[in-house]
């Protein structure tokens, strides 16, 4: 029986790409802190493979996402719940008048926030 031993390259796929196709792929690595290439690559097949879910992608500028990144630390949540949330506020705000939930418990943070370092300031 011959001991087979397991093939790293077995999961790899190659692929060509022209030279533009390169360019902006480096330009998303770049943008990415800490990423590879092959992890925008696999995160694009995600997306690609799997269709059928309930999610899309969607594409914010830098300056969006790195508020939606603030606002996801801020509130302890994920980009994508705090993206989804501000996304459905807005679409009951616009259907009832009524300020978000999202937009409520960042004000509710903040002013709990405030309020403690008061008291640590004036030492109550």
């Amino acid at each position: 029986m011959r001991s087979e031993k397991a093939n790293p390259k077995t999961g790899q796929l190659r692929i060509r790409l022209t030279q533009a196709e390169r360019e902006a792929l480096d330009r998303v690595v770049a943008a990415h802190k800490g990423a590879t290439i092959s992890d925008v690559v696999r995160e694009g097949l995600q997306w690609a493979l799997h269709s059928s879910f309930k999610r899309k992608p969607c594409t914010l500028s830098v300056e969006a996402m790195k508020l939606v990144a603030d606002l996801a630390d801020e509130l302890d949540r994920t980009p994508e719940l705090v993206l989804d949330e501000c996304v459905l506020g807005i679409c009951d705000q616009l259907a009832a008048n009524t300020v978000p939930l999202i937009v409520q418990e960042w004000r509710l943070r903040q002013d709990y926030r405030q309020r403690a370092e008061g008291k640590t300031a004036t030492g109550k």
